[in-house]
């Protein structure tokens, strides 16, 4: 379930538990057998977005330490998730590119699933997953020993963390126009795209009608950039470790791959470009706004 603001006169313990609920999820997908690290990064992103957006909720140290925490707590674990997401992207190519493409894109996901196979390391204190888990549990720990403190200014609390989150993805959009084929732009597009995704479906019961479809937008362009970062992922390994005895296609495929992931930029500049259309102040004098004046009614679980 995601935890969301419904009463904002009270942000300051909303904003705790819809912080504490994804650290939970992220130690416990850790601790699955295999570990869920798909569902753990997930959730470690979604809790780094609602630092983020409180901000002012913290000593800069405390709260420094906290997001490099769960920044770390995911890099430890975004190896494993590199290699599931080469072979979900292939899975997904089978039904976007030609048909005559079925055997290089099937030869392709045997050798990614055959490569995968060494990169699950024995579970012991220098395997990446259990260092994921101990940067996840430091984490759990400084939320207790540092909570967030609202100072009773309500939902005005929010507007520096929210201001920032809303001018890094503007200049992250920015970039991405300057600079349309490179993949460092779009990457940093998507991951600030995905703090905007995660804030606005924690505000989303202030203006359910306007933030919801902007929550459903965010979604989206999330999506194409995810689905693009893959396919970069994909390119990137097929250059490192192209096929001794099949260049041909692998070059025809290289150059389709590069056409799908040129589509999906190109909608999720569309996409940005509408959603970053008023100045950041005017998104966050807005949101605050509504915020303040919406009444508080109960939650219904998601």
């Amino acid at each position: 379930m995601t935890l969301r603001l419904i009463e904002p006169a009270h942000p300051t313990r909303q904003l705790r538990r819809a912080i504490e609920d994804p650290v939970r999820v992220a130690r416990q997908a850790l601790d699955m057998a295999p570990p869920d690290v798909h569902a753990a990064r997930r959730a470690l992103k979604r809790a780094r977005a609602l630092v983020r957006l409180g901000r002012a909720m913290w000593e800069p140290s405390d709260r420094r330490e906290l997001a490099h925490r769960l920044r770390d707590a995911g890099r430890h674990a975004s190896g494993t998730r590199d290699v599931e997401a080469r072979i979900e992207a292939v899975d997904r190519l089978r039904s976007q590119i030609e048909p005559r493409y079925a055997e290089a894109l099937e030869v392709l996901h045997d050798r990614l699933t055959a490569a995968s196979c060494g990169t699950a390391p024995a579970r012991d204190s220098h395997d990446p997953i259990t260092a994921a888990r101990t940067e996840v549990e430091q984490a759990e720990h400084l939320l207790e020993r540092h909570p967030p403190r609202g100072h009773g200014r309500g939902v005005a609390i929010f507007a520096p963390g929210l201001t920032r989150i809303a001018e890094k993805g503007a200049t992250a959009l920015e970039h991405v126009r300057l600079r349309p084929t490179d993949t460092d732009a779009h990457h940093e597009l998507r991951k600030r795209a995905k703090d905007m995704r995660h804030v606005v479906e924690f505000l989303e019961p202030a203006w359910p009608a306007v933030l919801g479809v902007w929550a459903s937008e965010l979604h989206r362009l999330t999506d194409d950039l995810g689905e693009a970062n893959d396919l970069t992922l994909l390119l990137d390994w097929i250059e490192v470790q192209p096929h001794p005895e099949d260049t041909s296609h692998t070059t025809a495929l290289g150059r389709v791959l590069r056409e799908v992931r040129a589509a999906r930029w190109a909608t999720a500049l569309s996409l940005a470009t509408r959603i970053w259309a008023s100045p950041p102040e005017d998104f966050v004098r807005a949101v605050l706004a509504w915020a303040g004046l919406r009444e508080p009614v109960p939650q219904v679980p998601q």
